[in-house]
C-alpha cells in the first residue's frame, strides 16, 4: 500500500515513502500542486499526532512542488535515545 525505502538502526527508523494512496487520489482528482502540498502537510500533521502519542520522536518532510515524484520522508526515533 505504501511502497517505501527504509533505513534503521537500534534507535531510529527512517522511511522514504515512494507512493501514498492519499496523494495518488488527490492527483487523480485534479488537485493543483499548491493545494496538494497543503493536503500533504495536513496528512503529515495527522501522522505526527498519531506517532507522538505512542511515545516516539517524529520528524517528517511532506511533499512539495519540486520535491520529485515521491511522497514524504518520515523519521521515528526512540524518545529516550540521545
Amino acid at each position: 500500500m505504501y511502497p517505501t525505502d527504509v533505513e534503521r538502526d537500534a534507535t531510529h527508523i527512517a522511511f522514504k515513502v515512494r507512493r501514498c494512496p492519499l496523494k495518488d487520489a488527490w492527483v487523480e482528482a485534479g488537485v493543483g500542486e499548491e493545494k496538494l502540498a497543503t493536503l500533504c502537510r495536513i496528512a503529515g500533521a495527522f501522522d505526527r499526532g498519531l506517532f507522538e502519542a505512542t511515545g516516539v520522536r517524529f520528524e517528517n518532510v511532506t511533499w512539495t512542488p519540486g520535491h520529485g515524484s515521491g511522497c514524504c520522508h518520515i523519521a521515528l526515533t526512540n524518545r529516550d535515545a540521545g
